[in-house]
């Protein structure tokens, strides 16, 4: 949530407040009469003693309070990134689309991938009747499943070259999609009605 500066950016972050906010914080005064800003060790420390759901709830109930609750009617948009200091694992986030409101995250341990990851992640989203987009790893029966028969969301997978047979089976089961831009010769707009020319802006 943080970016993968982690500590250092929130030791970055801590530096702006000013002397009222770091007195709200708790921070103990120093005998000359001022509150220091928390070290990078400081936040280093504390994050270490903390639970990822910890944070992760920390978080989100920050984000409520500054931008009040998430928005239902946007799209839900899971990917996984790899922090740079991350030692091999993996974090995959959950945010709407296009607010970037931020939903929640997970820790992918290095010994699993996304796919386990993003299945346990659809219980903290409530999903229900709302879609949910996730890339070409996430395209498994059974995370289709999980999104449409529990929570009732609508998924919306990536397809390329996996699971085999899946081009030929979207080919029978769906008609031809037309293409957004038509080549030269079709009408250049589709959706206006016959006889009439698009106005000059």
């Amino acid at each position: 949530m943080w970016g993968s500066a982690g500590p250092k950016a929130l030791a970055g972050f801590a530096k702006q407040l000013s002397q009222a906010q770091r007195r709200a914080l708790g921070i103990r005064r120093l005998p000359k009469g001022w509150y220091p800003a928390p070290s990078q060790a400081t936040f280093s420390r504390l994050l270490s003693a903390l639970s990822l759901e910890e944070v992760d709830r920390a978080g989100l109930t920050f984000q409520a309070q500054v931008r009040g609750p998430a928005p239902k009617e946007e799209w839900v948009a899971l990917d996984g990134k790899q922090p740079k200091p991350g030692g091999g694992h993996s974090v995959l986030t959950a945010v709407a689309v296009p607010s970037q409101y931020y939903l929640g995250s997970a820790v992918v341990d290095k010994q699993t991938n996304e796919i386990p990851v993003a299945r346990q992640l659809f219980e903290k989203l409530e999903p229900e009747d709302r879609w949910v987009s996730l890339d070409a790893l996430h395209t498994q029966t059974e995370t289709g499943l999980d999104l449409v028969q529990e929570p009732g969301a609508h998924s919306r997978l990536t397809v390329q070259d996996h699971p085999p047979g899946i081009h030929e089976t979207i080919q029978k089961l769906l008609p031809e999609v037309p293409a957004a831009f038509p080549p030269s010769g079709l009408n250049p707009h589709p959706r206006l009605h016959p006889g009439t020319q698009p106005q000059p802006g």
